[in-house]
């Protein structure tokens, strides 16, 4: 008897578990045909009916896992392969505006590297999208596990956010090469996504920065269109090729029209 009940037992824990694995399976096809659709709708919203094509040979999108600041998640997109790109879109597919940035390169950019930091406001795929010169687009994505970024408070009181708005600084590095030379930049800005809450449970009116020019010697390295999905006080890490006399002017404007600029002298 004691055989029979356990020999049972143990088709019911074999039913039980091959139930189980049924269900997570159905649960995992469906997430995955949701984030399909998601992908599919945004990337309309942003590129039209373009073709898009699997760019894993010439991008490679790195951000963690699981993020410990949904409000600061790091984002690098490394450029690889020989063809010559000239755009890079970085998509946050469930944000309310999924569009983290659009980097578009000129002559004085470095094919090289790309980092940034962005708001994540819930479980979501991220998508890089490069454009080549030939105007094809190839995309590659990654899932990250964060939420709430685009409604987080700032991580400065308001009084100090106004008293540093829009000033710049820019770390440089000396490489092998000193005419590929990597750099920081780094904008104080809150970057308010409309959706914080101060206080008094009062929504912290939009205010964001919308466009950053990055020049070298009077030649372009890059024009960054930017929203609410960039993080409060923006660090854009970039190489860039010394041009001209290798000083670096950089201007940006905010959603408020409020126009920063300022002149880094070249490196010595």
């Amino acid at each position: 008897m004691t055989s029979r009940m356990t020999s049972g037992a143990k088709r019911w824990i074999v039913a039980g578990l091959m139930a189980v694995a049924f269900a997570s399976h159905a649960v995992a096809e469906d997430e995955t045909a949701e984030r399909e659709a998601r992908w599919k709708d945004v990337a309309s919203n942003i590129f039209g009916e373009r073709p898009m094509e699997d760019g894993s040979s010439m991008l490679k999108l790195i951000v963690p896992e699981r993020a410990m600041d949904a409000a600061l998640v790091p984002v690098t997109v490394e450029l690889n392969g020989d063809h010559h790109i000239v755009a890079v879109s970085v998509v946050v597919d469930n944000n309310p505006s999924p569009l983290a940035g659009t980097f578009r390169f000129g002559p004085a950019f470095a094919q090289n590297t790309l980092k940034m930091r962005v708001r994540v406001n819930e479980y979501t795929l991220m998508h890089a999208v490069a454009e080549t010169d030939d105007g094809k687009l190839y995309a590659v994505a990654r899932y990250v596990k964060a939420a709430g970024g685009c409604s987080a408070p700032s991580a400065s009181m308001s009084n100090d956010i106004l008293a540093r708005l829009g000033k710049m600084q820019l770390r440089r590095e000396r490489s092998l090469d000193p005419n590929s030379i990597p750099a920081q930049l780094m904008i104080s800005h809150p970057n308010y996504s409309g959706m914080q809450q101060n206080a008094a449970g009062d929504y912290t009116p939009a205010r964001y920065l919308e466009h950053v020019s990055v020049s070298v010697g009077g030649t372009k390295a890059f024009d960054l269109d930017t929203g609410i999905s960039l993080s409060e006080d923006p660090a854009i890490s970039f190489t860039y090729l010394a041009k001209g006399d290798g000083d670096i002017d950089v201007k940006a404007k905010d959603s408020s029209d409020a126009v920063f600029s300022q002149h880094f002298n070249a490196l010595k």
